[in-house]
């Protein structure tokens, strides 16, 4: 009996059956610790990625906003100069300075009517050009309710007893030059306004201040409507840290920095931005993560979410591929000692393609035969598991490089496409066209019908244009505008596909039952010049082009509507 027992402990299928649980042990060890590692790093670096380039999207965007209303009163600064003539003549003259404000006052409206969320324009004469004990003069026109432009009276300078009322006046004549102001409370408007404000000059004199305000707490629920996933959100924080805004409390300090407890990458708070980073910290006792990108007025647009809700996907992948290991260990030790070798061979061969798979997720692997046994089993899992994997990788490049409302290119994809066209330039190998497109009256759909209405509208213009340019590259770069590029002998074809997308225009609106599915497209067409230093001068020609042709309509409508009147 003895002997028995010793002989099976020192048979040969004992030994191989040790041995084939040892390897089994050691395989199922080293495959967790690379899946956790490997698999979890490279899933890490896909949700942290897209939450930055989620965020990053956005503040474009919104830096687009910001630009237009820099863009705007600097070219009505430049304008005034223009037409002010002297410091002198507007001193000795108030006809002269009446002159002015008139030939300012329509461009001044229609500039601020074009700016999404801008609710404010003003132009004050500086007390030094009207003379102090006289009355001031300048203009100040407040969107109402109605999103309509009334004028209401000018502060007078020199009687306000708040400082608070005359900071818009006051801050850009001490700093000498244009900049985005602190968001401040506007008695004369009840509400608080983030300001863009320049001293304007005529030579070396300071002669008005003019500026455009947006309403902040209109931003703000802006921003606040943003979601993320299931729980993310987006807010913003004033560049040094110390407030973060929220509607609810939007002139107030509501909490800051000092509020969040840093867990890690903390000297990214002093970052323009996040990069593919994110900051992990605890606020009222919850893990949660933060990415952000710095606005072009200095404030930090941040996007914010859980801590598990980010990388859950990290941690279900990691458990399924524990869990896939732990189930080929327990086959693996079932097996005999016939078919170990036929078992080790595809097993080195799904090594190599997982050590592959976890430098890049797309690499062109070839995976075993798969046969009937359990090796077959794994293959076939892995392969679907590889799968399923590639087709998450595919969606989120394209969460990242297409507009999630119309389906075209977005402003990410955008941007590299011209990076690329301006190498092009640089190298002498550039060959293309840009069609500029804006779509009109967007802006009273939204205030009438509301933001989903205008959102069908706009999807709608999305299709119209894609169809237009089928065979080209439509990209939606702003809230209502597109550009599409024309690469090599579909230059030549862009006015026939405008005219094709009149038509299409034309056809929509015969069939359209609704009033506000009647659209209305403006466009302008570039194509590059050798003199063309980079993609920015093209693209302005066909900007200025589109723009002529929307002034246009918009006057045209006007008449109308005067001649119905």
């Amino acid at each position: 009996m003895k002997e028995k027992k010793r002989n099976w402990l020192f048979s040969i299928n004992t030994k191989i059956s040790a041995l084939i649980l040892a390897s089994a042990l050691c395989i199922a060890t080293g495959i967790s610790v690379f899946t956790y590692f490997h698999l979890g790093t490279t899933l890490d670096k896909f949700a942290t990625e897209e939450m930055n380039l989620f965020c990053a999207d956005k503040g474009t965007e919104y830096d687009a906003m910001l630009s237009s209303v820099e863009s705007s009163v600097n070219s009505l600064s430049n304008f005034v100069a223009r037409e002010a003539g002297s410091a002198d003549d507007l001193k000795n003259s108030q006809a002269h300075r009446e002159s002015v404000l008139s030939r300012i006052e329509s461009l001044l409206l229609f500039t601020c009517e074009e700016i999404p969320n801008s609710n404010d324009v003003y132009f004050h004469y500086t007390v030094d050009i009207t003379g102090e004990g006289n009355p001031e003069e300048g203009m100040f026109y407040s969107r109402d309710e109605s999103g309509s432009f009334s004028e209401l009276q000018i502060t007078q300078i020199q009687e306000a007893t708040d400082e608070a009322d005359t900071i818009w006046y006051t801050t850009p004549l001490e700093e000498g030059h244009a900049l985005w102001m602190e968001p401040h409370y506007d008695g004369s408007i009840k509400d608080v306004m983030l300001s863009y404000v320049t001293p304007v000059y005529c030579g070396d004199d300071v002669i008005a201040v003019l500026g455009i305000d947006i309403n902040f707490h209109d931003f703000l629920e802006e921003i606040d409507q943003i979601k993320y996933k299931s729980s993310g959100y987006m807010y913003l924080k004033s560049g040094d840290g110390k407030i973060h805004y929220h509607p609810e409390s939007a002139n107030e300090e509501h909490h800051g920095d000092e509020a969040d407890l840093i867990i890690s990458n903390e000297e990214l708070m002093n970052s323009e931005k996040t990069e593919n980073k994110v900051i992990h910290y605890r606020y009222n006792d919850l893990d949660r993560v933060m990415v952000f990108v710095t606005l072009r007025n200095g404030m930090k647009l941040i996007l914010c979410d859980s801590y598990d809700e980010i990388f859950e996907a990290r941690d279900s992948a990691i458990n399924t591929m524990i869990l896939i290991t732990m189930g080929f260990a327990l086959l693996f030790v079932a097996v005999s000692a016939i078919i170990a070798h036929r078992i080790n061979s595809p097993l080195r061969q799904l090594a190599r393609v997982a050590r592959s798979l976890s430098t890049n997720v797309n690499s062109k692997v070839e995976f075993p035969k798969a046969g009937k046994d359990e090796v077959g089993d794994l293959t076939r899992a892995l392969e679907l598991g590889l799968s399923e994997l590639q087709s998450q990788h595919a969606l989120l490049e394209s969460m990242a490089y297409y507009d999630h409302l119309t389906k075209v290119r977005n402003s990410a994809s955008y941007s590299k496409t011209i990076d690329a066209l301006d190498q092009d330039i640089e190298s002498g190998a550039a060959n293309f066209g840009v069609v500029m497109l804006d779509v009109n009256f967007l802006k009273e759909v939204n205030d009438h019908y509301g933001h989903a209405t205008g959102d069908i509208v706009l999807t709608r213009c999305a299709e119209v244009i894609s169809e237009a340019f089928a065979d080209d590259e439509v990209y939606r770069v702003g809230g209502d505008e597109f550009v599409v590029i024309l690469r090599g002998d579909r230059i030549k074809q862009a006015e026939s596909c405008l005219s094709f997308l009149d038509r299409l225009i034309e056809h929509n609106n015969d069939k359209a039952d609704k009033a506000f599915m009647k659209i209305s497209i403006s466009y302008g067409t570039a194509v590059y010049e050798k003199k063309d230093y980079n993609y920015e001068a093209v693209y302005r020609r066909a900007d200025r082009k589109m723009y002529d042709m929307k002034r246009k309509i918009h006057a045209n409508r006007r008449k109308k509507s005067n001649k119905d009147n």
